[in-house]
């Protein structure tokens, strides 16, 4: 994403708005030879939800992403994406009734003072004297999504395979991502920057594999597990992403670190509290 929104000299090359869509039309035609065949395993009522589970839990996402990712570095974006386990808890209990154990409500408080700590901090999220937290907000929205999402796909929509729901959810916010992108002159805008072929293929790799691929394997440990714990893969996002953002030369302050420990602690605690089902 990153590659993708910034030139090698460091100057804007994509839009955040271009980008989105694109990824989306991409992982979508990845994953659309499978699509019609899919839709004979979700039955009547649960397209809608598929439906519902392809802009929540992927095109909003997307676009929030894009956006924060122009502000923030990637490293400190992965370390709020370990929000998701923790939405994935409030939505399964206020919005599907499920029962929730005292170390998980422990666990959520944790996590939400270390993502509060991160998303004000100053820093790496300053532009002259305004401290910039609306890009870290902008990732706690997103997790907001995934964790919506995650229940969605847990509770409405058992049966079809992982890869039958990434095919179907995708392929329904495809079709208007390419209108967008075609129509809206997209394409155009990239070619335009010298490195504007490198940011489509970025962004095309960022779709097959961090979002089509990904997205399916993820579907189908929802299916084989339970919520919360497919959420718990997030835990690991914090590391690749901070060991990444390092090899591309960003700079992470010790209060920040502190900050991603003190979320990872939370979802722990929340993964040593969930009642096996």
């Amino acid at each position: 994403m990153k590659r993708a929104l910034f030139a090698s000299d460091g100057s804007p090359l994509m839009e955040a708005t271009d980008l989105a869509p694109m990824r989306m039309a991409f992982a979508g035609t990845a994953l659309m030879p499978l699509a019609w065949g899919a839709l004979n395993r979700v039955r009547g009522n649960q397209r809608k939800w598929v439906f519902a589970s392809g802009v929540i839990g992927s095109l909003i996402p997307s676009f929030l992403f894009a956006i924060a990712q122009t502000q923030l570095p990637s490293a400190l974006a992965g370390m709020l994406n370990a929000l998701s386990p923790l939405w994935t808890l409030v939505f399964s209990v206020f919005l599907f009734r499920n029962q929730v154990g005292r170390k998980q409500v422990i666990g959520l408080l944790v996590g939400f003072s270390g993502a509060m700590w991160m998303v004000t901090r100053g820093e790496t999220l300053q532009v002259g004297e305004n401290a910039m937290w609306w890009p870290g907000l902008l990732i706690v929205l997103a997790t907001m999504c995934y964790g919506l999402n995650v229940n969605i796909t847990r509770e409405k929509l058992a049966g079809p395979t992982g890869l039958q729901l990434a095919s179907l959810s995708l392929g329904f916010v495809a079709l208007p991502s390419w209108a967008y992108v075609v129509f809206g002159g997209g394409f155009d805008r990239v070619l335009a920057h010298p490195e504007g072929g490198f940011a489509i293929l970025m962004v095309a790799l960022l779709a097959v594999i961090g979002t089509a691929a990904a997205l399916a394997l993820f579907n189908q440990v929802i299916a084989m597990t339970s919520s919360l714990f497919a959420a718990s893969v997030t835990y690991i996002i914090p590391v690749f992403s901070a060991l990444w953002g390092i090899a591309d030369g960003e700079a992470l302050t010790w209060g920040h670190a502190a900050a991603g420990g003190i979320i990872l602690i939370g979802v722990a605690i929340i993964n040593a509290g969930r009642k096996k089902t």
